[in-house]
């Protein structure tokens, strides 16, 4: 038993270090979009024909639609899989051309998220060109769905931009039961918040970037997805993808990725590896050591000397002689008695 105990003990003690190793690191997918990368596994194609609007080229993923083919529903790309718990999902992106816009919400590019719970819950930024907020704006809201089932604006946040380079940064994250939506011009490092809220912390079901036609039939959008970042403990591809290792980033918990070019992430493979062989080779040496004992208790019982009754003693016996001259000797218990010669079988007093 005591072998037993050993052998669960070391087990348990490497399950624990193997856990507590991958609680350390998440992971973070970064997918670059440039020179016509695109992994169909990481982010299909949504929208009505999509893959007519939606091309990879040199520059990025390119979401285009004029006069006669403005889509009534978003068109781009999205990550197929639910995502749990914490996470931060960043797109960056360039727009060429938007516009022209008469009415509507707006017409641009959008980061939208949806909750998989029952109100359906989502939240969404968009960089778009606005008939209300002028030429250019960031619009960010929470949708649900009404008491009808109708889908609905909870609350909507609009901030107008300057003219200038239309490119930037736009993102959703959550921590803990908190989602918030922020944007980053250019290059800047520091995001602005547009708002946060609470939704709790169902699985996302939906994230998705695409080209917003605003209602408008005759719009245009011209844009270009260039990386989407996504970080967070369990994105949910898990055991149904092998993520490529150009698109993999190793990122301590809680912390962004950078901007420079990531680390090497064979650095994090190599660690579940070296993990995963110290409990392969645990096991095997437990196994090992305890057929081993179980062989050797065996071997020490099987020869061991078999029990045998001792010989009585001639000091044990008594001795009589018969009249017929013939000697013998009997047991203890026939003291006093009369016993019968064996050579002539008259009778003999002890």
């Amino acid at each position: 038993m005591r072998t037993i105990d050993w052998y669960l003990a070391s087990m348990a003690c490497m399950c624990w270090i193997h856990i507590s190793m991958a609680d350390v690191r998440a992971e973070a997918i970064r997918h670059d979009f440039r020179g016509k990368h695109h992994n169909e596994q990481l982010f299909r194609f949504t929208g009505p024909n999509a893959t007519e609007l939606v091309k990879p080229e040199e520059e990025g993923l390119r979401i285009q639609f004029g006069e006669g083919k403005t889509p009534a529903q978003p068109v781009g790309v999205y990550w197929p899989h639910f995502i749990s718990g914490d996470f931060k999902a960043t797109a960056r992106y360039e727009i060429l051309k938007i516009g022209p816009v008469s009415k509507g919400v707006g017409v641009g590019i959008e980061v939208y998220m949806m909750l998989d719970n029952p109100a359906r819950d989502g939240i969404f930024i968009a960089h778009i060109q606005s008939s209300t907020m002028g030429p250019l704006a960031i619009r960010a809201g929470h949708m649900t769905n009404d008491e009808h089932g109708k889908r609905v604006a909870k609350y909507v946040k609009r901030i107008p931009l300057e003219l200038g380079p239309l490119r930037g940064r736009l993102r959703v994250e959550r921590e803990k039961a908190n989602l918030t939506v922020s944007f980053a011009p250019e290059d800047a490092e520091e995001f602005k918040t547009l708002f946060s809220a609470e939704m709790g912390d169902a699985d996302v079901r939906m994230l998705r970037f695409a080209g917003l036609g605003g209602g408008e039939p005759n719009a245009s959008v011209d844009a270009r997805l260039l990386e989407f970042d996504l970080e967070g403990s369990k994105l949910g591809h898990e055991g149904r993808i092998r993520v490529p290792v150009k698109d993999r980033v190793v990122a301590k918990a809680g912390e962004g990725t950078k901007s420079e070019p990531p680390p090497e992430p064979q650095n994090r493979t190599y660690l579940i590896a070296l993990v995963s062989l110290g409990l392969f080779l645990s096991a095997v040496a437990g196994f090992g050591f305890y057929l081993r004992r179980r062989v050797q208790n065996a071997s020490s019982t099987n020869h061991q000397a078999p029990t045998t009754r001792p010989a009585t003693s001639s000091a044990e016996t008594i001795s009589f002689t018969c009249e017929c001259g013939k000697s013998g000797r009997v047991k203890p218990e026939f003291a006093g008695k009369r016993i019968k010669c064996p050579n002539c079988g008259k009778a003999v007093q002890l």
